[in-house]
């Protein structure tokens, strides 16, 4: 993402209060809700009702991971593969590796 701005200065405040607010929301709401379903089904209905939310949205999450994984992007194919990586010669000394022994002091 070198290169890449993310937006105007004068935005990122308002784009950080977004991300908090929903947040906030991300972790209130489910213990608002247990403590809503609690008194209804008890506790231990409550407590197996999340754990299968849990698990059903991890399977999504896993799902959707892999699902994107196997696609090549678009942006992939558009730029050639360059590599930096360039092979020493047979003339070329090995680099002197002394400074990273360790002594006894």
């Amino acid at each position: 993402m070198r290169g890449r701005r993310l937006g105007p200065a004068r935005e990122k405040g308002g784009t950080l209060d977004s991300y908090d607010v929903l947040r906030y929301l991300a972790m209130s709401l489910p213990a608002i809700g247990a403590g809503a379903l609690t008194a209804g089904f008890g506790l231990r209905g409550t407590a197996l009702a999340h754990a299968g939310c849990v698990a059903v949205l991890a399977t999504v999450a896993v799902a959707t991971l892999r699902s994107r994984r196997r696609t090549p992007s678009a942006d992939a194919h558009s730029r050639p593969a360059t590599s930096t990586y360039t092979s020493a010669s047979p003339d070329t000394p090995a680099p002197d590796i002394s400074v990273l022994a360790t002594h006894d002091r």
